[in-house]
């Protein structure tokens, strides 16, 4: 099975943001919300919700992605560069695993001895 995309929290708010609009405007619009207190985002969805949008409408099918043998300093260049906080990491086009910005602070530490190996 080949990597076809990656499905992120922007995706799924992307889907809803249809101007440049508060997140209190955008979640008003949404048709699954029950109520919405201002910028209160404690929202009650709807049971139907998962049935409204489909994975296909909001994967990003022009993903970044590294390979196991890339370093860490290429890893963080393409997060910089492309503006994400996690990378696939792939093997002949399959998926591997996921590299966070999180991963590379622990190794960075690790290091560097500021936390335990």
């Amino acid at each position: 099975n080949n990597l076809l995309g990656i499905v992120n929290y922007r995706g799924i708010c992307n889907i809803f943001r249809p101007f440049s609009k508060s997140v209190s405007e955008i979640v008003k619009r949404m048709p699954f919300v029950e109520a919405v207190d201002d910028e209160d985002l404690n929202l009650e969805l709807s049971p139907e919700m998962g049935m409204l949008i489909l994975v296909d409408d909001i994967i990003n099918t022009n993903f970044v992605s590294i390979k196991e043998t890339d370093t860490i300093q290429e890893a963080r260049r393409l997060m910089r560069l492309h503006n994400v906080e996690m990378l696939p990491v792939v093997s002949d086009k399959k998926l591997v695993g996921m590299l966070s910005l999180l991963d590379l602070f622990i190794y960075i530490f690790k290091e560097h001895d500021i936390i335990e190996k």
